[in-house]
């Protein structure tokens, strides 16, 4: 009994304990705000369902904490829907609803089924009468929120609203609406803005609505009366009277890194019949702020080469090295003066090497030849690796390569090409494969690299002899010119090639131009064909060809000796397993040759 009792009690305990866990809370701007504390407790009945009474704003946006005030518990639509009509809704973690209409809201949340059930209790009328509304932002000064009294209009009891503003400046603000037992808070109210995308308004009517968030250009500076009228939930006309327009005086200042970007400590240009100077030490980011409060930039470095910009909203301007600039501005346009004098360019030469570790450099003078640097009829053995060498009056050097992918060959296709050259980390060695004579330009910057003249012919030599040292006459000798194709592979330009045949000696001589990497070739019927690497061609040896090989029908009396050959040219006393050339040969010296089979 006693043990029945205890587990009753657990049971009874673990009940209790999970019930006591169970709370739903309202999260949102449309109640107290988006914290983690403070919120309001939703009241529940015996069905597990909660529920909560509110007169809620449209606009406004609020979610479920379930159990505790954690952002892990939220609960809402994923994608910030309308708060819905009155049917129930699943919600899921993280999301809020939305207001759509102002009024009473009964709300409801089901713990069991995580559904919400949201409807409006009581329709409340939209009173235009009773709003607030105010503007804040540089043509108003400031974007202050809370605003102050100075930006808030004046209800006049008819649905409309007036601010007389004296010392307006042409610039950007927003307009904030609210309703009348609300506060400006940092939501900006309803219109949060009224025009897309910076939007400039006009003297006279514009209409304004809600969900169009982008600052809006007010037209002109001086004293100005705005009057709101048409006003709705979510829209309302804004007409805009020029009491009396004042022009303000240009006025430039410097603010940015030196001075902590503080706006008390702007320093101002000085004006001269419409051009600002200012001579000022610093390095670092900075922007130029003008009369109105616009902070102008450009996004650019500005450099010796690049001076000059036109200042506009956008990303910081830089200058690099600490040093005293006089900065100009005319026009909108800023310049920057006391950049260090550049280097001056006193030579270009050709630095060069035959070895691969430059131990050996050889060193070819360029001439300044109206404005371009010429070094001509060059005598370039195979094997030259070079870069352009630029000097500079302060002894300082820069090397100019050529812009390709790996090193970049100098070659009979390539002759008479602009080369794009540089100094980064993208720009190569040039290499000559074959001797000639050339002429070198290189362009005033720099940038360009051609190279024009003749390549040295390049000759093949040798002679061709059978397996038994023989010379073999009727030979074709056939040089194919090989080009890179795309995907790096040595192909043979089949539309050109260079022949020759051997005469009884068997020699060839083949000249061919040079500047092209080729492919040697050796045929003639009765013998396997043999193509070479232009750099193994020299005395070779064709082998038999078993499948075709002619018996030679020379011979005379008395066999003094017997060979055999294999395929692969290895000669013997004894025949080889598989096809032999029997090569008999007789005593007045002629041979006899056939094939046999082991």
């Amino acid at each position: 009994m006693k043990k029945n009792f205890t587990l009753i009690l657990v049971a009874l305990l673990a009940m209790v304990g999970l019930k006591a866990q169970a709370a739903m809370y309202l999260v949102g701007d449309a109640f107290n705000g988006w914290n983690t504390s403070g919120n309001v407790v939703m009241s529940t009945d015996d069905n597990n369902i909660y529920y909560y009474t509110a007169e809620l704003t449209a606009g406004k946006y609020f979610a479920f904490f379930k159990d505790n005030e954690g952002w892990s518990n939220q609960r809402g639509p994923l994608n910030n829907d309308a708060a819905p009509s009155g049917d129930w809704e699943s919600t899921k973690s993280g999301g809020a609803w939305r207001v759509a209409t102002s009024g009473t809201y009964l709300i409801q949340y089901n713990y069991s089924t995580d559904q919400a059930k949201i409807a409006i209790a009581q329709q409340a009328q939209f009173d235009p009468t009773q709003r607030k509304f105010a503007v804040t932002g540089a043509a108003f000064g400031g974007w202050n929120m809370p605003p102050t009294a100075a930006q808030i209009f004046t209800n006049n009891g008819d649905g409309t609203y007036t601010l007389v503003y004296e010392g307006a400046t042409a610039g950007q603000f927003k307009l904030s609406g609210v309703g009348i037992n609300d506060e400006f808070d940092s939501g900006w109210g309803v219109f949060n803005g009224g025009c897309l995308y910076n939007g400039s308004l006009a003297i006279g009517d514009n209409a304004l609505s809600a969900g169009n968030t982008g600052n809006m250009n007010f037209p002109v500076g001086g004293n100005v009366t705005l009057t709101i009228s048409n006003v709705t939930e979510s829209s309302c006309s804004l007409n805009i009277t020029v009491n009396e327009e004042v022009i303000p005086d240009k006025a430039y200042y410097l603010i940015g890194a030196l001075n902590g970007w503080s706006d008390e400590s702007k320093i101002p240009f000085v004006e001269n019949d419409g051009v600002f100077t200012l001579t000022q030490t610093f390095s670092g980011e900075f922007k130029i702020k003008d009369e109105n409060g616009n902070w102008l930039g450009g996004g650019v470095t500005l450099t010796a080469e690049n001076p000059s910009v036109t200042l506009a909203e956008g990303e910081n301007l830089v200058l690099a090295e600490e040093r005293e600039y006089t900065l100009t501005i005319e026009d909108g346009v800023l310049t920057v003066t006391g950049f260090p004098a550049p280097p001056a360019l006193i030579g270009v030469a050709l630095h060069g090497s035959y070895d691969s570790d430059w131990t050996d450099v050889l060193v070819c003078e360029m001439q300044n030849v109206n404005g371009a640097w010429v070094l001509s009829n060059q005598d370039i053995d195979e094997g030259f690796e070079f870069k352009v060498v630029a000097t500079y009056d302060n002894g300082s050097q820069a090397w100019y390569g050529a812009q390709a992918d790996g090193d970049y060959w100098v070659t009979l296709a390539t002759l008479s090409n602009a080369i794009d050259m540089g100094t980064t980390s993208g720009y190569n060695n040039l290499f000559f494969d074959d001797a000639g004579t050339f002429t070198f330009t290189v362009n005033g910057d720099l940038t360009s690299l051609t190279v024009t003249g003749e390549f040295d012919p390049e000759v093949f030599t040798g002679i061709v002899y059978d397996v038994l040292d023989r010379p073999i006459a009727n030979v074709q000798v056939t040089a194919m010119p090989l080009v890179a194709s795309v995907d790096g592979i040595m192909l043979r330009d089949e539309a050109t090639g260079y022949s020759t045949t051997t005469p009884a000696d068997g020699s060839f001589r083949l000249e061919v131009p040079g500047g092209v990497n080729y492919e040697v070739s050796f045929e003639k019927y009765g013998y396997l064909p043999q193509t070479l690497n232009e750099n193994e061609v020299g005395d070779i040896v064709l082998e038999w060809d078993a499948a075709t090989v002619i018996t030679d029908l020379t011979s005379g009396d008395n066999v003094v000796s017997v060979k055999y050959v294999s395929t692969t040219g290895v000669v013997s006393d004894t025949p080889f397993k598989g096809v032999n050339i029997m090569v008999e040969t007789y005593q007045d010296g002629s041979r006899k040759s056939v094939k046999v089979v082991k």
